[in-house]
């Protein structure tokens, strides 16, 4: 996905992809991810201080049309977790896990 059209903004979602440090600047730094899945994916949670933090110290916040996410998990506070392809996601940002909180968007 290149771009976003209005008609999207009603439909994104807000993922976070939990990581090392390294791992989360060279996302950054290269635009490009690289999966251990077989199918190209990558994993994001609904929520920047649940259960995916024990994937890593620093997290890639992306957003992605929900159309081009898969439920992957559901935790019972609620906490989801998605699988998408890097290739639609616009990264936002990338971040320590320093204690900070969920943005409110």
């Amino acid at each position: 996905m290149s771009e976003l059209t209005p008609d999207d903004w009603g439909n994104l979602i807000a993922l976070y992809h939990f990581t090392t440090p390294e791992a989360a600047r060279a996302i950054i730094d290269t635009r490009t991810w690289v999966s251990a899945e077989n199918t190209g994916e990558v994993y994001g949670s609904d929520r920047v201080d649940g259960q995916a933090t024990g994937y890593g110290t620093a997290y890639v916040h992306v957003i992605l049309p929900r159309a081009c996410v898969t439920l992957d998990d559901e935790f019972p506070d609620g906490e989801k977790h998605y699988r998408f392809l890097p290739a639609d996601a616009f990264i936002v940002t990338a971040v320590p896990n320093d204690g900070l909180t969920q943005p409110d968007w």
